[in-house]
This record gives C-alpha cells, structure tokens and sequence, in this order.
C-alpha cells in the first residue's frame, strides 16, 4: 500500500512538474530584416514588439537586422527565421502576384497607393495564402528615384549609365535595359563600393535609403520624378501562424494594425526629409525632361512587364489603373 502511495505521489509530482514547465515554456520567433540598426523602421518595430510580448506573457521575437535580403528569404524558407521582412526582391521570390505594385511609372504618389492599398488589402492576404504564407503587414519602403552622378534628364542620358541594380526582380531591369542602360547587378549594400570602384555610376532607391546606406556620398544628381513604388511587407509561414494559440494571433494583428498607419506616416515624414538632407548635402536636383517623363509612366507597353514577370495579373493592373485614372 505504501508503495502504491509512493508512485502516486511520483506521478502527481511528474504531472505537477509538466504543467508548470508548459505554462513556463516560451514561444520565440526569429525575425529577419535588411533594414539596419539605425532605421527608423526598427523602432516602430521593437516598440510593436515590446507591445506584443506583454501582452502575451511567453511569447518571444528575436530580431536580425542588416541583412541581405537574399540571406533574409533564404533562411525564412528553411525555417531559420519565423518572420522575413520583405520588400521589392523577396516579394518577387515569395510572392510575385504582387510586384503589381511596382511596376515602373504604375503609382506616381502617395495619395495613389493609399486608394490602392485600401482597395487591394484583401487580395494581399489571398495571395500569400495561397502560397503558403501569411502577410502580417504592408507598410511603404517609399518611392525610388535614380540617383547618379552626372545629369540625367532625358531618355538618351540613360545611355551613359551603369546602373547598379540590387533586385532580382525583372521588372526593374526591363525598365533599364530599354532605356539603354547598362545593368550592374549587386547586393544592396554592395552599391557604395561599386560606385567608388567605378563600377556603377547610378542607382534607384528612396532618399532614405540613399542616406542609410550611404550612397549619397558618392552621386551628385538626384531625378525629381518617382520612378516607382516599393512595398514592404511582414510575413510568415501560414504553418507558424496556426501553431501559436489563437489568442496571441489576434494580439499581435491588433498591435501591428494599429501601429502600421503611423509607420507609413513616419516613413514618409523621413523621405521628405532625407530628400531635403541630400539636398543639403550638395546633390543636385534635376527636372526630367518630358520624353523622360512620358518614358516612366507609359514608355514599356504592360504586356511586356507581363512577359518578364508571368505572375503579374492583368486584371490587377487594370484595377490600379482604374484607381489612379490613367
């Protein structure tokens, strides 16, 4: 009987000893991002984070910033990281539906992909179900200028550039190459060594983008004419998402939902005034002639565009172009 006693008291311990190591047991998600330490970005980030983990006692995001977006798409297939933030190159790994939204010269401002956004929120979420994933946010990387250093105005100055291009989307190099432009690939933050070895002369990016990564020092001409959108999403395996309880889901789409209006507002609010400091800084500030202009907004016919990127919908791009009017 006492021996009985003692392995039900053995038993009660070991159950005892179960639950609480499972209440203790924490979630930990590793999250992935090209934007570096000092982005503005990131503190909207660790601030929705920091929201997220008290609110859901056990539940834990590490973040790796500075990234390659490659090594970022790369480790989020194999499972090293949880969370990838993305932008134009892994949402054409991941997702390529949705380059829609960065077709050269298809979203010329702000106001434009608000309506855009509003409008195509659902669509976002269905193809990333589709393929496997589940898009937690879409906020702005901005607009992206080219930037270079010497003038550029006209279509026929294309023909000088060698333009670093840090996307493996095709979009963007369709748009270069019909333009004449000689096309350098490289990673990101290769850019600022390519243009002090001569290797490139001119880039795209966003004006904050040019100050993060430094390239301003080496370009003495920015083009005042957006040549495109850049979206940025926050995703996950759908498999994730439906491993953690239903509770902590909510808590954090409610805290990224209710933190993502102000981070584009913010975003924005730094372009204006990255744009400003390039500026200052001696970069000048040139108007594109109207064959340039005409050449961004309508030069490629869309069919092409399609041919490049197979997944792009013609349905979407007449339904942005019915947003934007033209």
């Amino acid at each position: 009987m006492y021996l009985l006693r003692a392995k039900n008291r053995w038993s009660i311990l070991g159950l005892l000893l179960f639950v609480i190591g499972y209440a203790d047991a924490k979630t930990t998600w590793k999250m992935a991002t090209v934007a570096p330490e000092n982005s503005p970005w990131l503190d909207f980030w660790f601030k929705g984070v920091s929201a997220i983990e008290k609110r859901a006692p056990g539940f834990h995001v590490v973040t790796y910033t500075s990234l390659s977006e490659r090594k970022v798409i790369e480790g989020f297939k194999n499972d090293e990281y949880h969370v990838a933030v993305i932008t134009s190159e892994g949402t054409y790994l991941l997702m390529p539906e949705l380059m829609v939204f960065s077709v050269p010269g298809l979203i010329l401002d702000d106001e434009e992909i608000d309506r855009v956004r509003e409008k195509f929120k659902k669509r976002v979420e269905e193809v990333g179900e589709k393929k496997g994933y589940k898009v937690l946010a879409w906020f702005d990387q901005g607009f992206e200028y080219l930037v270079s250093n010497f003038e550029v105005s006209s279509v026929e100055d294309f023909k000088k550039l060698k333009v670093g291009v840090w996307s493996a989307d095709p979009l963007i190099s369709l748009f270069f190459s019909k333009l004449g432009a000689k096309i350098v690939y490289k990673d990101a933050w290769e850019i600022l060594d390519a243009f002090k070895k001569g290797e490139i002369n001119a880039t795209y990016c966003s004006p904050l983008v040019c100050a993060v990564t430094q390239a301003f020092t080496q370009v003495k001409f920015i083009l005042n004419f957006k040549i495109r959108y850049e979206p940025a999403f926050i995703v996950t395996k759908l498999s994730t998402w439906n491993s953690i309880p239903q509770e902590t889901r909510g808590i954090i789409m409610d805290e990224l939902n209710s933190r993502v209006p102000a981070v584009i507002k913010l975003t924005r609010w730094y372009h204006v005034r990255a744009f400003e400091g390039l500026l200052k800084e001696g970069i000048k500030q040139v108007q594109p002639k109207e064959d340039l202009k005409t050449f961004i907004i309508g030069g490629i016919n869309m069919e092409e565009y399609i041919m490049k990127c197979p997944s792009l919908s013609r349905d979407d791009i007449f339904q942005i172009r019915k947003i934007t009017g033209r």
